[in-house]
């Protein structure tokens, strides 16, 4: 088959380590970037297809920098009978971080209480709606999680979302959990490939003064994950449309969270600490050649022990 890496950083670890298993694989795969293609509409026929052929299947690595052009490009790949192994729509649909939670909540997934205000009358509210300070703000769009900003005041908090605003951006007031909200200090980073779990890695979580962010490149350990994370993360696929997601699940005293879903997620990290090829996972679940087998066993859920 002939497969298309749509990104603009072709020499990412994730990025080159798809290319590399391609070929193992004997595909045949390009890289390019969304700017490599022009579009024509109407009696205009899609212009700067790749050199050597069809495309039978586009992975999408656009960045949100190029969320509007990218998405036009596999949207124009979509009209035309290229599969796309992660749907334009659901990429939009996750990067829009209001659209994502409102669907999210209503399919019944666990995430942070969360409110979106424009008024500073209504901050106070807000905050007492996801359960009073500390409260985290987040970005709506172009800020990814590990920039999301801790306010302990509600005038430090009433500061920031003005600024924000001022800036022209939409910010959500955030729950935030005793002790970042998590019962080992820690979150979880899962890898989904066509709703199988493919792998989970524990990773610290920390604060530096007012910013809640992961170690990227710090310590990480595996982990098998539990029936009940594995029923949240398949039904994230199920909801998202994303046959390529990672996701990152807060464990907190109540339960797991969804705090973030990434329509473009790397490997690095993961491939590291699992020490398995998840690479080539994703070539075969995007080229259907066989399922991506899943070598973390998934924990059974725990009975409830009847009482006397």
């Amino acid at each position: 088959m002939r497969l298309l890496v749509l990104a603009q950083a072709r020499h990412s670890y994730t990025t080159r380590r798809l290319v590399e298993a391609a070929k193992r694989a004997r595909h045949k795969i390009d890289v390019h970037s969304p700017l490599h293609f022009r579009l024509g509409f109407g009696d205009v026929n899609f212009v700067g297809k790749s050199k050597g052929g069809p495309v039978d299947v586009v992975i999408p690595r656009y960045g949100a920098s190029q969320q509007t052009y990218g998405g036009a490009v596999l949207s124009q790949f979509e009209a035309t009978g290229v599969q796309a192994f992660n749907p334009s729509g659901s990429i939009a649909l996750v990067r829009n971080r209001i659209h994502a939670t409102q669907t999210f909540v209503l399919a019944g997934l666990p995430l942070p209480k969360a409110a979106l205000i424009r008024r500073a009358e209504d901050v106070d509210a807000a905050i007492a709606a996801v359960g009073g300070l500390p409260v985290m703000l987040r970005r709506v769009s172009g800020q990814p999680t590990f920039g999301a900003l801790f306010c302990e005041t509600r005038e430090g908090c009433l500061a920031v979302l003005e600024a924000l605003w001022g800036l022209g951006h939409e910010v959500l007031v955030s729950q935030h959990f005793p002790e970042l909200g998590l019962v080992t200090g820690q979150a979880l980073r899962c890898l989904v490939v066509r709703g199988e779990v493919a792998a989970v890695i524990r990773r610290k979580v920390r604060m530096i003064r007012t910013r809640f962010r992961f170690e990227r490149r710090g310590k990480a350990t595996e982990v098998t994950p539990p029936r009940a994370l594995a029923d949240i993360l398949r039904r994230v696929h199920e909801v998202s449309g994303l046959n390529l997601a990672g996701v990152d699940v807060l464990e907190t005293e109540d339960g797991y969270r969804v705090l973030e879903v990434n329509a473009v997620p790397g490997i690095e990290q993961l491939e590291m600490t699992t020490g398995r090829d998840l690479a080539r996972v994703v070539i075969d679940a995007a080229t259907l050649e066989s399922a991506p087998k899943v070598k973390t066993a998934v924990r059974p859920a725990k009975k409830k022990r009847k009482s006397a």
